[in-house]
């Protein structure tokens, strides 16, 4: 097991750190301070040739604006804030709505990381803190948040959430991680296989906002609770999917059993993806306006959340944090080939 930190000075902002951990098994992960963002993650296909399975910008420097979320931490809260109504001043970065944590979110914050190995879990740890001052974007209280990433031999990473503030204010942590298994984004997602397990998703209105309206999965192009590829209903004529030019909706998960919620299968590398989680929804965003260099459809986002808050304050109350509450939130990402 390996650690490393290479530090890049640049005239950009605060310097840029990007840790890498590899593991004996060949498992590799770079994270950057800015954001506190995966840059890397390199898992073996059936053949065991090793690739990166997430999207990166080929310029570091783009992380500092980061204007797609690619990798990134994304806080204080997630996904649009319907008329930034949330609090009196709550910034307006998406026409009248807040998106992702406003202007100064944790996307863009220079995050100071810290590596320890985990002997009691027999992992590799790089735990990233940052501080958020009262009002900033609108949001009240002064806020600590950290992101801790573990890096397991068996190909499995986990995401730990942790936040505390001095006032009331809400808090909805996630990853933005464009995932594409086929390895250096090879070829686009349609072609991945999607398994959620989930019976109903969040209808949205035309800024992508939630209205409030939970719909069944039954019958629908939204419907993954048996594996599909990603591609075979994406461009019906569902009023949802032609809103959003594909899929970019909370799906409200089950948790009854302790099997994965979210399974990604590419069937010609044979990479698979397992996600399980302790947030009630997972955003699933199919990258439909492309990142550059990529195109449209070269990566899907899982983002594991709390419901957005939609249509006048709909789930505000699932992001509430009070004074001095801890928040504690976990994503585990398992990686494995068939």
């Amino acid at each position: 097991m390996r650690y490393s930190v290479e530090v890049i000075s640049t005239k950009l902002g605060a310097d840029l750190e990007v840790h890498t951990i590899k593991m004996n098994s060949g498992f590799s992960c770079k994270f950057l301070n800015i954001g506190a963002s995966i840059l890397e993650i390199q898992v073996p296909d059936k053949a065991g040739q090793l690739e990166n399975v997430v999207l990166a910008y080929p310029n570091l420097g783009t992380y500092y604006a980061n204007p797609e979320y690619v990798g990134c931490t994304v806080g204080p809260t997630s996904g649009r804030i319907w008329q930034s109504a949330l609090a009196d001043g709550l910034s307006q970065n998406k026409g009248l709505h807040h998106i992702h944590g406003g202007f100064k979110g944790l996307s863009t914050t220079a995050f100071e990381g810290v590596f320890t190995e985990n002997e009691a879990e027999n992992c590799m740890s790089l735990t990233f803190k940052a501080d958020l001052p009262d009002g900033l974007d609108g949001y009240p209280g002064n806020r600590q948040f950290a992101v801790v990433y573990k890096v397991y031999e068996n190909y499995r990473l986990t995401v730990e959430y942790h936040a505390v503030a001095d006032k009331a204010t809400w808090v909805n942590m996630t990853n933005h991680s464009y995932f594409n298994l086929s390895g250096a984004a090879l070829r686009a997602i349609e072609g991945h296989e999607l398994t959620i397990d989930a019976k109903a998703f969040l209808e949205t209105d035309a800024e992508s906002i939630p209205t409030g309206k939970l719909i069944d999965v039954e019958g629908t192009a939204f419907d993954f609770r048996t594996p599909k590829p990603i591609g075979s209903q994406i461009d019906e004529t569902h009023p949802q999917l032609i809103i959003g030019r594909g899929y970019d909706h909370p799906f409200l998960l089950q948790s009854s059993n302790e099997g994965p919620q979210v399974v990604l299968r590419d069937p010609e590398s044979g990479r698979t993806l397992s996600v399980r989680t302790n947030q009630p929804a997972a955003v699933i965003y199919t990258n439909n306006y492309g990142i550059p260099p990529y195109g449209t459809r070269t990566g899907v986002c899982i983002e594991c959340q709390k419901p957005p808050i939609g249509w006048e304050r709909c789930f505000e109350v699932d992001s509430r944090l009070g004074v001095q509450e801890d928040y504690f939130k976990v994503i585990e990402f398992w990686f494995g080939v068939e």
